[in-house]
């Protein structure tokens, strides 16, 4: 089969025009210890407080004490995989939690509030 230059440039165009050039850079630890839900991480040099980590295992962890050799990590799941050697990588997130009108509770009475307005309890 032959093919046309025309095709082939516009093809190789189509391409180039869909390529991303984005370089990602991975930051890898490896777990020194272990052992009552925390993991003690060394190797994540630029991890932040309260960034989520994965473990190789699969479970996964937030940081929590950044020291100067290694970071304290907190792990949420599969604490019981987790093992001295293992691999950890950064995502890159900070743990977060929403919060909106459903875990407000009613407004707290005040010094000011007027003795004719029925008295509502801070908290059900």
């Amino acid at each position: 089969m032959e093919r046309k230059p025309d095709e082939v440039t516009s093809v190789l165009l189509e391409r180039i025009s869909k390529f991303e050039d984005r370089p990602s850079r991975v930051e890898i630890g490896t777990v020194v210890q272990a052992g009552d839900g925390i993991a003690r991480v060394y190797g994540l040099d630029a991890c932040a407080y309260g960034e989520l980590l994965e473990f190789e295992s699969g479970a996964t962890g937030m940081a929590m004490n950044l020291d100067e050799d290694d970071v304290g990590c907190m792990l949420f799941s599969g604490e019981n995989l987790v093992h001295e050697g293992e691999t950890v990588k950064r995502s890159g997130k900070i743990a977060e939690i929403p919060a909106g009108p459903g875990l407000l509770g009613p407004p707290a009475p005040t010094a000011n509030s007027s003795s004719s307005s029925p008295a509502r309890p801070a908290w059900p």
